[in-house]
């Protein structure tokens, strides 16, 4: 991807088969800046599964482009 994607936008993440929402950018963890911080899609933030973390050089293909109003 040239540039971010806004949060909201639905992705899907190479080697994975879940698609994923974005719900933050620029996250650090545990020490590493992460691109992306997202949850499953379209079952959200659920007790089994904590968020994900990507770059975005992990970014396969976008399903849907989020929030871009400014």
């Amino acid at each position: 991807m040239d540039k971010k994607l806004p949060v909201g936008s639905v992705i899907r993440v190479r080697n994975l088969t879940e698609k994923y929402i974005i719900i933050g950018k620029d996250i650090i963890e545990n020490d590493i800046t992460y691109d992306y911080m997202c949850c499953n899609y379209p079952y959200g933030l659920i007790p089994e599964k904590d968020c994900c973390f990507f770059q975005d050089k992990d970014v396969e293909s976008l399903c849907f482009l989020g929030n871009i109003n400014d």
